[in-house]
């Protein structure tokens, strides 16, 4: 089989019951990866390798604790840091790969010179899997779908190790939108329009509370304050991207009070 320079990032806070399904994804992707790292982010039982994992896939993990939980951008960036391979691509505990994905996703990025790339996302698995052998369409992401949104989930990005900019850990959600554009190269920054991750649960919202809407819709204005504080984002931009963003807001809360009506 061959290997990917590709290190694996994968931010663990009290995943036990998933982390298992999570690492025995990534070794049945049909093309290795250089190295995993799992970053236990201060959880009350410490992460402990699956016994189940092949030989090969344990030998390359290397795994990060920290004494006090620091949230998800403090162990992304953790496990960025201790990388080695050319392209890092990012992974949640609780999800999982599509076998092919380092296959696709990496020789793709090889092949095109792409920068940073992404794919598409089920939340809950997929009914019909992806035939790597078919050319798969991708589209090139530019500042407009920023300012519509977040245009990318973590569990689907790739990107370039060299020149990376971190995780703002100030900010515990949404810290993945202002990576990804802070990131953002036009013409190399591409998404690819096939599920090659999915999770197991239903968003933010679908089947939780108004008040967590209300925290990430809080979360995301303030980084999008302090996009435009920076001087990252012009102020057109963010009042555009702000303007959405409330219009967004009453949609959410209304798909939360229909999933409570629904069985």
């Amino acid at each position: 089989m061959s290997t990917a320079d590709v290190s694996v990032v994968i931010p663990f806070f009290e995943a036990a019951d998933s982390i298992e399904r999570c690492l025995q994804s990534v070794a049945s992707q049909t093309t290795a990866v250089r190295e995993v790292i799992v970053v236990d982010d201060g959880s009350t039982h410490a992460f402990t390798m699956p016994r189940s994992l092949p030989e090969e896939l344990i030998a390359k993990c290397v795994t990060i604790r920290f004494a006090q939980n620091q949230g998800a951008a403090a162990a992304r960036n953790a496990g960025v840091r201790r990388a080695q391979g050319k392209y890092i691509a990012f992974l949640d505990a609780d999800d999982v790969w599509h076998p092919q994905k380092i296959d696709i996703q990496h020789g793709l990025m090889q092949s095109r010179g792409w920068h940073m790339s992404a794919h598409q996302y089920s939340f809950l698995p997929p009914a019909t899997g992806v035939d790597a052998r078919s050319a798969l369409p991708a589209r090139q992401i530019g500042r407009i779908d920023f300012v519509l949104g977040n245009p990318f989930f973590t569990p689907t990005v790739m990107v370039r190790r060299e020149g990376f900019k971190l995780f703002d850990e100030r900010f515990r959600r949404t810290d993945d939108y202002k990576a990804w554009l802070e990131n953002f190269t036009p013409g190399r920054t591409v998404l690819i329009e096939a599920v090659l991750a999915n999770g197991f649960k239903r968003p933010i919202g679908q089947a939780g509370l108004t008040s967590s809407v209300m925290v990430m819709h809080r979360t995301f204005v303030r980084v999008l304050a302090s996009l435009h504080a920076e001087r990252k984002v012009s102020t057109t931009f963010y009042l555009a991207a702000t303007i959405t963003e409330y219009l967004k807001l009453p949609l959410r809360c209304l798909r939360v009070a229909l999933s409570r009506l629904s069985p």
